[in-house]
């Protein structure tokens, strides 16, 4: 008892108020204090002492002295026996109802500038009567602590006391008395529970990649192990893991010091990795990895990169677990073997540390405890196996249209377009579905298992994420958007932060998922970030170069969360792609996004000039008609933000030009065919070719044939079929004959001896004999495009040493005009096809954020332009396309810059120049936008740019297109809703633009 009397004897300062008070309140005795009281380092900073939290046992609080502890490094929290809850800010030794007051206002107080213990104190102390909270103002603070807390069992124990504090600092000096009666609702708790936008400050703190084993291989001659790029993230247990497409490399990382262990495993037995020269990539391709809870092992998905062989791939496609040694690196075995009289070996999983599940696998989810695995096969087949893939627990086919799931030890949750269904992993019956506003394409269930987290990556959603948080105790739903597309959307394991990333927005975007309107919180800048993985709540790690990988260090930053602060924050996040879905404020051609609110800012609308064209509040934008004008005009925000009884306001103002309606132009006729890329019709759009994988992996090229009513019939049956891959097809200027790129025959001795040749073209667009060929021997022709005149074909062809270089031939005789040097690139192989002039004299080509001029002397200009998808070129003008719905244009000399927004924030991966009725048109396809924007679109070219003219919608989105000579007819290739291929045609008249 000698230390309980000595606390009870003994003044302790406190940090926010002076001991002892008057010295003359009379306290109502209390019992003696019990051992029964916990103190915790409170690690989540949720007011609760969890299992896993270090704590101790403590002397209750006896109304008058602090609880002393020996904990230090972190937030404190305190759960007395007789309900009574504090909090301490980290570095305290004692917690009590004046720490739980400085805690307070440290985290949520908007009106100090300085968020400091000293100001934050002087900040308190001037609210009680006395110049600082007496004994019994404490005493009282407590009480009311514990009954709102006990009042609002289910609410976060910080957003209670932040309310309570609230509605304290504003009462105290005028009724002290009733401090202790001061009682929250719910809806002010949720009011008060928003961090007042504090920034999170994004660091990298270490890095690595593997260029070095890459080069190794190369050396040994592995083939093409520069395209052997990381993909893939996945992190445990202070490790990183990250899994190559190409060659199923896997590399593994520790995320404390940056050092990599790289595995190269083929998984296959019948080609891809020995020194054999001509047996091409592995037929099984690399699509997810997973390290377990504690990374002792990896799963890792590898199915044939056909999903439909089960031939040659039998043996070595499915899901694999593998051990991983205590050096990080995968255990393997090596196989020696003679191909074409070279010698080399398969590196593959070690059998005897790794299970394969013999399963082609679209897609798995591994429960956080390691006990379950869920996946769907090739067949659409759903099934449950235990976490070591050694025994199946389930299995349905009952689900149709599933889009992503996610599984626990107890429970698997499924998508079918707006609904998610959660089913037992023990006999797959399902319960009650939740449905929400949008289709999520993936779902993750944080760490302990109590929300579900579902969300898109913006790519088919006119840029836009949407996100969900589900809380699995009631099923409630809790949704919100922001404008960003992301390759990787990923979780903390605190399910309190979203990550996302992707090599369009080259930077990494940290969403705040425990505030209303689940706010961008950090934003990093990191060109060509494809993928991310948390390592804990406050690391993050991406992928940072084709083959390395990088840890990001997230910390909270409280310096610029003021009123005034959060009020510039909020003005700053009112722009274009906030509110107009990317677009500039003078194309608006849709509904515009006008919050309400940004967090707890206040922000209310009004517009002059616009008339009944934008309806407020909602933004409901309606387009002039077609033969009126544009409506310009202004609109206005007032922002306006109160914390305590004070008022912070400012406003902004947008100049807003609502674009007229193009002219409505015909739908689009289809025909169910296969993959259809880089097509070619003839002058009059009566023919139309396009290159085709066919039956038993046999390439070709099939034609159609349109009739006067605008419908496709296929022209010739069987294809045109050919061993060799085709890369691009054209027609010749007489018709006569269709021209072919092939690519060489993989496997053969015509590997890399690929060839143009002549097919002839019947009027009725069947495909004859094969005509005259030229070879291509020096490289692997890639793609194929062809002059605005369709005069010239250009063919980019990479070299054996990586260099990738272009042809020009003539489309009339295939003579060879011109090779164009274009250097080193890997990328070029999916940067599309070159963009040609008119007489065959020169192209363009991306190669990163610039566009480049070349010539048979060389690079001779270039440009910058940010986010390129295409390049095209026509009618004297180069024309880029980027991913957010812009066109910039150039001459020849990429110089004179035109910028045409589209305001469709889609992508446009096609683009042709026609002339109709004396006029010139850029005609492009635009593809994951808003379902309302997609669609073809005419586009009139003029002195000043460009001019929107008219459109065809096609809600699926269009992807590659061919036009006829004659700009009248538009063929595109899509996928409709079970993501199957057609071949589509827009008909029109002159008279219609």
């Amino acid at each position: 008892m000698k230390l309980e009397k000595t606390l009870l004897a003994v003044c302790i300062a406190s940090a926010v108020a002076s001991c002892g008070g008057s010295g003359k309140t009379k306290l109502t005795p209390t019992p003696t204090p019990e051992k029964k009281s916990l103190v915790c380092l409170d690690t989540n900073m949720n007011a609760k002492c969890d299992v896993g939290e270090t704590s101790e046992k403590v002397v209750t609080w006896d109304r008058e002295n602090p609880v002393m502890t020996t904990l230090k490094g972190a937030p404190l929290a305190y759960e007395g026996e007789n309900g009574y809850i504090f909090t301490a800010p980290a570095g305290f030794t004692k917690i009590y109802a004046g720490t739980t007051m400085l805690n307070n206002e440290l985290i949520y107080n908007q009106l100090i500038n300085n968020k400091t213990k000293e100001d934050a104190k002087a900040y308190v102390h001037a609210k009680f009567p006395s110049g600082h909270p007496s004994t019994q103002n404490k005493a009282d603070v407590s009480e009311a602590i514990k009954a709102n807390i006990n009042a609002h069992p289910n609410k976060s124990r910080y957003a209670v006391i932040a309310a309570l504090m609230n509605k304290l600092m504003v009462s105290a000096l005028s009724a002290p008395n009733n401090i202790k009666n001061i009682r929250v609702t719910a809806q002010e708790i949720m009011a008060a529970d928003i961090p007042s936008l504090a920034k999170l400050a994004i660091v990298e703190s270490v890095s690595a990649n593997v260029d070095d084993s890459i080069k190794a291989l190369e050396a040994a001659g592995w083939v093409d192990s520069k395209d052997a790029s990381i993909r893939y993230l996945s992190a445990s247990n202070g490790k990183v893991v990250g899994g190559s497409h190409y060659h199923n490399s896997l590399s593994i990382m520790d995320a404390s010091n940056g050092s990599i262990a790289f595995s190269p495993v083929s998984a296959v037995s019948d080609s891809g990795h020995g020194k054999d020269s001509v047996s091409g990539a592995s037929e099984n391709y690399l699509v997810d990895v997973s390290l377990n809870s504690d990374a002792s092992y990896v799963y890792a998905n590898i199915p044939p990169k056909k999903s439909s062989s089960t031939s040659n791939n039998k043996d070595t496609f499915g899901l694999y677990r593998s051990a991983i040694n205590a050096d990080n690196t995968i255990p393997v075995i090596k196989t020696p073997f003679t191909a074409n009289g070279v010698t080399g070996e398969i590196i593959s999983f070690d059998p005897a540390k790794s299970t394969r599940l013999e399963k082609i696998v679209s897609k798995y989810s591994v429960a956080n405890d390691d006990s379950k695995v869920a996946l769907i096969d090739s067949e659409k087949n759903l099934f449950i196996f235990s976490g070591d893939l050694k025994t199946e627990i389930a299995a349905t086919d009952a689900f149709d249209n599933i889009g992503a799931i996610a599984v626990s030890s107890g429970a698997l949750y499924i998508t079918q377009e707006k609904v998610i269904t959660k089913l037992s992993t023990t006999d797959l019956t399902s319960s009650a579905p939740i449905t929400l506003e949008f289709e999520p394409e993936e779902i993750v269930l944080s760490q302990d298992g109590k929300k579900l987290v579902a969300f898109n990556h913006g790519h088919d959603n006119g840029g836009v994420t949407n996100i969900a948080v589900i809380s699995l105790a009631d099923n409630s739903v809790e949704t919100s958007s922001l404008k960003a597309t992301s390759d990787t959307a990923v979780l903390s394991p605190d399910a309190t932060k979203m990550a996302l990333v992707g090599h369009e927005m080259s930077n990494v975007v940290i969403v705040n998922l425990t505030i209303p309107g689940f706010s961008t919180q950090g934003v990093y800048a990191f060109d060509g970030v494809m993928s991310a993985a948390f390592v804990s709540d406050d690391k993050l790690a991406i992928v940072s170069s084709r083959n390395g990988m990088s840890v990001l260090d997230i910390t909270t930053t409280k310096s610029n969360n003021n009123l005034d602060a959060k009020l510039a924050l909020a003005k700053e996040g009112l722009n274009k792609a906030s509110m107009n879905h990317g677009a500039n404020f003078d194309v608006v051609i849709r509904n515009m996004s006008l919050s309400e609110s940004f967090e707890n800012v206040k922000i209310e609308w009004t517009q002059s000039g616009l008339g009944t064209n934008l309806v407020l509040p909602g933004g409901i934008v309606t387009r002039p008609d077609a033969d009126t004008a544009d409506k310009s005009g202004v609109l206005s925000a007032a922002l306006s933000v109160s914390f305590r009884g004070v008022r912070k306001a400012d406003s902004k103002n947008f100049n807003i030009n609502i674009r007229k309606a193009p002219k409505s132009l015909a739908i689009a006729k289809s025909i169910l065919a296969g993959r259809a890329d880089y097509m070619a019709s003839n002058m009059d759009g009566s023919i139309l070719i396009a290159p085709i994988r066919g039956s038993d992996d046999k390439y070709g090229i099939a034609s159609f044939s349109v009739n006067a009513s605008g419908e496709l019939s296929e022209a010739s049956a069987p294809m045109h079929e050919a061993d060799e891959y085709i890369a691009g097809v054209g027609i010749t200027p007489d018709e006569q004959n269709a021209i072919a790129i092939a690519a060489g025959e993989k496997g053969t001795s015509k590997e890399n001896k690929g060839r143009i040749y002549l097919l002839a073209l019947g009027a009725d667009g069947v495909l004859g004999a094969a005509g005259p060929s030229v070879d291509i021997t020096t490289g692997t022709p890639v793609k194929a495009e062809y002059s605005d005149n369709g005069q010239y074909v250009a063919v980019m062809i990479k070299e054996a040493d990586g260099t990738f270089v272009t042809n020009v031939y003539s489309a009339i005789n295939l003579a060879h005009t011109a090779t164009l040097n274009m250097g080193i690139n890997p990328d070029y192989k999916s940067y599309g096809p070159p963009a040609i002039n008119h007489d065959g004299s020169k192209i363009f080509q991306r190669d990163g954020e610039k566009v480049y001029a070349i010539s048979s002397a060389g690079v001779y200009a270039e440009a910058a332009v940010e986010d390129i998808a295409r390049v095209w070129a026509g009618k004297g003008r180069v024309y880029v396309h980027t991913y957010h719905g812009t066109i910039h244009s150039f001459n020849g000399m990429l110089k004179d810059e035109k910028v045409f927004d589209t305001g469709t924030g889609g992508r446009m991966y096609g683009g042709e120049i026609r002339t109709i009725g004396g006029k010139d048109y850029l005609i492009v396809p635009v593809q994951r936008s808003s379902e309302e924007a997609n669609g073809i679109y005419y586009l009139e070219i003029t002195s000043n740019g460009l001019k929107e003219t008219a459109f065809s919608h096609q809600g699926d989105g269009a992807d590659r297109m061919a036009v006829s000579g004659n700009g009248l007819r538009v063929f595109f290739s899509h996928r409709d809703s079970d993501n199957k291929r057609h071949i589509a045609v827009v008909t029109i008249e002159a008279g219609d633009l």
